[in-house]
């Protein structure tokens, strides 16, 4: 019968070879155990020490609304090409709840930055669904926020006549900005529909993302009569970002929805709105 190893031994020098190897076993072992302890904290539990959210229905991840009464939740899905949906939902993801329909901003920091960026997230519009209230809203980053990790906050969220604000972190994205830009110039610069060949060439074969590039948006969603509005989220326009769209020239609240209003004009057969009709009535 072999001699059981004994650590106390082995430190005194009595360190056979079979000893040693006994020894790198054990503390291999220890590390192994330490080792899963730190993965299962890592995907079990996020770093304020509270258990995540399940994955939605639509793919994305879910959050609460309000942490200290979580009656409503929003699910947070991100396409390749910079477009962020809010399902909004009640205690159970699968439960849709719908709002009253509006404008919200989120405010986007990228990781070390002091500075944020805002973005305008719209109803999204669904076949058969309410002209009043909505469930799911839309908005799109722009390719240089795909390549950080980002704090996102938005500012109000009316529900039931009370306002929640609420935050959530988007993880980074290897390649995001590079997959994102290649998303934007093959819709920019390819005419289809009512977006034209000499839409294209007007572009120059610069992207809105490139074209703006440091132009600091600040989203006004308090229109006053006669002010031209965004045909994408109907908020107040920015005189100094344009783009030619079926001939005629728009102006809009930031570069990402001249992506989205390029998008539509080539899908849609329809006729579409003019820009002197984009403006603040009464």
């Amino acid at each position: 019968m072999g001699r059981k190893f004994s650590f106390f031994d082995w430190a005194r020098g009595d360190r056979s070879g079979k000893d040693f190897r006994r020894l790198l076993i054990l503390l291999g072992c220890v590390m192994g155990v330490v080792g899963l302890l730190v993965v299962v904290r890592m995907i079990f539990w996020n770093e304020n020490g509270e258990h995540p959210h399940e994955k939605g229905p639509h793919g994305g991840f879910v959050v609460a609304i309000d942490k200290e009464n979580p009656h409503y939740h929003v699910e947070v899905l991100v396409e390749a090409d910079g477009r962020i949906h809010l399902f909004l939902s009640g205690e159970h993801t699968e439960e849709a709840v719908e709002v009253l329909r509006q404008l919200l901003i989120a405010q986007v920091k990228r990781q070390g930055e002091s500075g944020s960026t805002s973005v305008v997230l719209r109803p999204a519009e669904k076949p058969g669904a309410s002209d009043e209230k909505t469930s799911h809203f839309i908005g799109r980053f722009s390719p240089e926020l795909m390549e950080s990790r980002l704090s996102v906050s938005i500012v109000k969220l009316a529900i039931d006549g009370r306002d929640f604000a609420f935050q959530f972190e988007l993880p980074d994205r290897r390649d995001g900005k590079k997959r994102a830009a290649e998303i934007e110039r093959a819709l920019v610069l390819a005419s289809k529909g009512k977006y034209t060949q000499a839409d294209v060439e007007a572009a120059e074969k610069q992207l809105p993302s490139e074209k703006y590039l440091g132009i600091i948006v600040v989203h006004d969603l308090r229109a006053k009569t006669g002010d031209s509005l965004c045909p994408v989220t109907r908020a107040k326009t920015d005189p100094r970002i344009r783009w030619q769209v079926n001939g005629r020239t728009y102006q809009f609240c930031c570069p990402p929805c001249i992506v989205e209003f390029v998008g539509a004009a080539q899908a849609s057969s329809k006729t579409m709105v003019a820009p002197e009709d984009l403006v603040k009535k009464d």
